[in-house]
């Protein structure tokens, strides 16, 4: 455990020993329709209240997490609830599900929050928990706790949709791996503890090690440093006596310290190990005890440069000094750079220390709480409220790595092109000198990023030197992070951040603050969000003036969203919303306390311009034929003035394309991916869009000619499609489902690779089935394919199944007249026992319907140019022909 100091910024006033473990306070127990349910949570086309989520719903979350980013052999493992996080007000916080013996998934109780907290693929939750784990927890329930929760902010409540159809997060971090660097497993018990103090009733009979030294001991071996150690100390506040450590005669055994100790452990392992530990706790002045020993984390920094050998610029920080945005970045940057961290906390129950180590693609933290692995893997704690105690020891790194390292370049400036283009000027100076400002004789590489994803190297570089790039490939109007850093010696260089950088046409709205405390808003902020879903601008005041804040608010949907105050006690506030013509599009008046955290306000921002009324239609995704890693698509003009195309892929917004009617995808990432067309007018976007159409990039080959018919004497729905060709490597088949129009897809089955039909049986309530089927190859790292597209029509990636409890007979293609076919309007339908007409476009609208009464129907149709379904439904069955309209 760690001890915290009265007069130290981070910590409590009271020094705590904690206890060995420690009991948490838990109980062991159609287009516009695609658009809005998949896309537009995200994209501010729709408020969307946050609600608690139950332990079925929750299960449904995980289970789906698990199908979508476990191996396949492990997709099909029961989940077991073991444990639900609760308030002391008796609210569900989370729910903890043990995935077969070896793995968890940690689901959220309220989808105000993200949908998964936690996650592990190689170990259950031991719900004998570890106080380190146990405290971030707690401070999560605590966070969570009788909040009054509004809408969910746009990528949470679009993450919630991701998981609930297809088991993805969103990505964070350009694509980024589970990648973390610290690969120990260490513990403070026996036989870790082989060199502490022996005392009847602790592990193997002696103290604890204590968990600073056991963070402090998992960092140093990542470094294997130092090979001897500087001095000695002796510990005379340990409470078994004066106990002392030479490290300048101690030579460190690296080699000999695996990543796990068990008790059959070689004794030269053993010993390694446990003399680092001892030596780590002696040099902080460990506190042994046998129910958990405890030092102060703010001794770490100098004592690891007094006796070990790391940089005197190892400094702790404590979390509540920045936002959470600032605070992320600078533990990524470490990761980055491949410096693990040192972290810290303080509860009631004492303090903690672990590691914190990496990072992933959707943006979770990887934490080692230093007991032998248990509940070791990714979290994101990111909804915490930080006015506490957390800290982490930045530049835990030896002095040789430290002084080599370069320095963050400098003068960073990201300027955007004239007249909305996507393309923006970088300059930037290259650092010409060391962390330890000794002169840089040369540099390996210079390396800039957007957004985490890199967009421009260059190798041996002029340290000193001013460079300027041009980015030509902005991929659509929104805000990014321009980053810059040197390699030099192969160390990754320290960073330079811009601001975000918007892109994309604006005008100004204004929020008007008219009454707050007299410290304003108590740290209570108002947040903007753009059509992604990018956080822009954040408001908030520090006193009780009556003030006006301009903000720059980019064309097209957008949203405003509240957090709550930091600091305790209600207040009364005002504010006013106006757009850029003046008008009053929000108010607020009354108590801080009724003010709901989360989304209040969505929009959108036309600039004071029109929105036409054009779709774009015959979306086509083509494999290239030369490159089949990129996709090329196309689609039919419209007429009409504005900024261009806006291209959505898997639901995002993807793609802006001011000039053309076509784009590749280049290098798209391997899998299936999806496209719809949009336009963007001068008053933005007018909520209409194009067919989806879906290609495969690489060798994640699709299922192909999926179709249907009806089976058994009660006609259950029974579909058929062919195997990808070629199947190399097919693991199986995930298919989705959902009833009627506005529905929304989840998955209904997994398939074996070897499976070319499936009779749905649970799909009993008469009415419109729609189906997907995905290929899936776990052997591509879990590839996931476009959906199979309809054998009737290629562009068409969904089959459309009605069903009924008398049944459904497919009738004979000669048995029903559609003429003329093509037409410019109307067509006449004959049939005998006629009764029923139904009219789609191709993404699945229904756009018109009639019921018949002899044999012949006229139908006039006021619809634009393309191609539509017809189902014909007669007393003998049904039948679904095509018709072009030409107009």
């Amino acid at each position: 455990m760690a001890f915290f100091s009265a007069n130290h910024t981070l910590l409590m006033e009271n020094i705590y020993i904690c206890t060995l473990k420690q009991n948490l306070i838990l109980n062991h127990t159609a287009m516009k329709k695609y658009l809005m349910t998949m896309l537009a949570l995200v994209f501010g086309l729709g408020l969307v209240q946050a609600n608690p989520v139950g332990v079925s719903q929750a299960k449904y979350v995980g289970q789906q997490f698990v199908q979508a980013n476990f191996e396949q052999s492990r997709q099909a493992q029961e989940l077991t609830l073991v444990y639900t996080g609760t308030s002391t007000r008796g609210e569900a916080c989370f729910y903890v599900f043990n995935v077969g013996n070896d793995g968890f998934v940690m689901v959220s109780a309220d989808d105000f929050y993200r949908p998964i907290i936690g996650y592990s693929k190689n170990r259950s939750f031991d719900t004998n928990i570890n106080p380190e784990l146990g405290y971030m927890l707690n401070q999560l329930i605590a966070s969570r706790t009788g909040k009054n929760t509004g809408k969910a902010t746009p990528k949470v409540a679009a993450e919630w949709q991701s998981v609930m159809n297809s088991g993805k997060l969103i990505s964070r971090n350009g694509g980024r791996g589970e990648f973390y660097l610290v690969q120990t497993q260490w513990d403070q018990g026996s036989p870790y503890n082989y060199f502490c103090p022996q005392a009847a009733g602790g592990p193997g009979g002696r103290v604890y090690a204590g968990c600073v030294a056991t963070a402090m001991s998992q960092v140093m071996k990542y470094w294997n440093h130092p090979l001897q150690g500087t001095g000695s100390h002796t510990n005379y506040n340990s409470g078994f006596g004066p106990l002392s450590a030479d490290f300048g005669a101690t030579t460190y055994e690296w080699d000999k310290m695996p990543n796990k100790l068990t008790n059959n452990s070689p004794q030269e392992e053993i010993e390694a190990i446990a003399l680092l530990m001892y030596h780590c706790g002696i040099a902080v002045d460990m506190h042994y005890a046998i129910d958990g020993s405890g030092a102060y984390s703010q001794d770490v920094p100098s004592r690891i440069t007094q006796y070990f050998g790391y940089t005197n610029q190892a400094v702790l920080r404590g979390r509540d000094n920045y936002t959470y945005d600032n605070w992320s970045q600078m533990l990524k940057e470490s990761f980055d750079m491949g410096w693990p961290l040192y972290y810290s906390g303080q509860s009631p129950e004492g303090g903690h220390a672990f590691v914190c180590d990496g990072y992933n693609d959707e943006g979770f933290f990887h934490y080692n709480w230093g007991w032998s692995g248990s509940g070791d893997d990714f979290y994101d704690f990111d909804q915490i409220d930080y006015n506490s105690s957390d800290g982490a020891i930045f530049n835990f790194v030896p002095t040789e790595v430290y002084n080599t390292t370069a320095q963050a370049p400098t003068n960073l400036t990201v300027t955007p092109a004239a007249n909305n283009e996507l393309s923006a000027t970088v300059s930037w100076t290259n650092p010409s000198k060391a962390l330890n400002n000794s002169n840089l004789s040369s540099i390996d590489q210079i390396v800039v990023c957007r957004d985490g994803q890199v967009i421009y190297t260059e190798d041996n570089v002029t340290p000193g030197a001013n460079m300027t790039i041009t980015d030509n490939s902005v991929p659509r109007f929104d805000y990014f992070i321009y980053t810059v850093y040197a390699v030099t010696n192969g160390n990754h260089g320290k960073i330079v951040y811009s601001n975000k950088i918007g892109f994309g046409p604006t005008c100004g709205w204004t929020i008007n603050v008219s009454q707050a405390s007299f410290t304003g808003f108590r740290g209570g902020k108002i947040h903007v969000y753009n059509a992604a879903g990018t956080e822009f601008a954040t408001v908030t005041t520090t006193n009780s003036s009556v003030q006006s804040f301009p903000v720059d608010m980019p064309l097209g949907n957008v949203s405003f969203a509240w957090t709550a105050p930091t600091q305790t006690g209600s207040f009364n506030m005002a504010f006013t919303i106006k757009d850029s013509q003046n008008n009053t599009v929000y108010t607020y008046s009354g108590s801080s306390d009724d003010m709901p955290v989360g989304v209040f306000y969505e929009g959108s921002n036309t600039c004071g311009n029109a929105v036409g009324d054009g779709v774009p239609t015959n979306c086509v995704a083509l494999v290239d034929d030369e490159n089949p890693t990129n996709i090329n698509v196309s689609w039919d003009p419209i007429r009409d003035n504005g900024y261009g195309y806006v291209v959505y892929r898997d639901g995002l917004l993807y793609r802006l394309i001011p000039e053309g009617t076509s784009f590749v995808d280049e290098n798209a990432t391997i899998g299936g991916h999806c496209y719809v067309i949009g336009y963007l007018y001068d008053g933005g976007e007018n909520g209409q869009y194009s067919n989806e159409s879906c290609a495969t990039s690489g060798a994640c080959y699709p299922a192909t000619n999926f179709d249907f018919e009806y089976t058994g004497s009660n006609f259950k729905i029974k579909l058929k499609w062919e195997k990808p060709e070629p199947s190399e490597g097919l693991s199986g088949y995930y298919l989705f489902r959902k009833f009627g129009e506005e529905g929304t897809y989840e998955r209904v089955k997994s398939l074996s690779a070897s499976a070319t039909s499936y009779t749905d049986n649970s799909a009993n309530q008469e009415g419109d089935y729609y189906y997907k089927l995905y290929a899936v190859y776990h052997n591509l790292g879990d590839c996931i394919s476009a959906p199979a597209y309809w054998i009737n029509d290629h562009n068409q990636f969904y089959l459309h199944a009605p069903y009924s409890y008398d049944g459904v007979n497919e009738l004979e293609a000669g048995s029903v007249a559609i003429f003329p076919n093509p037409t410019t309007s109307s067509f006449t339908v004959e049939a005998e026992g006629l009764n029923h007409v139904t009219v789609y476009n191709l993404v699945g609208q229904k756009v018109y319907e009639q019921n018949c009464q002899d044999n012949k129907a006229v139908i006039n149709m006021n619809v634009e140019t393309g191609v539509y379904m017809v189902r014909v439904a007669t007393s003998q069955g049904e039948i679904t022909k095509r018709i072009t309209i030409i107009k």
